[in-house]
């Protein structure tokens, strides 16, 4: 028998071995015969369930890449968020620093001293 196709011959030997064997009038060298139709089926569908098995494992691999960038630019997103929060606040503390300088500056020339240098 070849190996690399199913043909009916083939299902047909099948078929009578699985009718003995449920028969229980089974032979050892039949059930050989049986175990190696059940092996070259097994194959058969191997080799048709691959190309459809490898497409899902890409898939699965790219959704994944996916998920993991969705993650990473989730991630990116709340420190670019926080550093904006970041850089308002030091724009705040600066403005009011520099209100600040500006308010000594007045009472340094109220008071006709000389401006110290930092």
């Amino acid at each position: 028998m070849n190996t690399n196709e199913w043909d009916d011959e083939k299902q047909r030997r099948l078929d009578t071995l699985r009718a003995r064997e449920d028969a229980g009038t089974l032979m050892p060298a039949e059930r050989a015969e049986l175990e190696k139709l059940f092996a070259i089926l097994d194959e058969l569908e191997w080799q048709q369930l691959r190309p459809a098995l490898e497409r899902m494992e890409r898939e699965h691999s790219a959704a994944a890449a996916v998920a993991r960038l969705e993650r990473t630019r989730s991630d990116l997103s709340e420190l670019a968020a926080r550093q904006r929060q970041l850089i308002i606040r030091a724009r705040s503390q600066l403005k009011e620093l520099l209100a600040e300088h500006r308010a000594l500056l007045a009472d340094y020339r109220r008071l006709n001293i000389e401006v110290p240098v930092a």
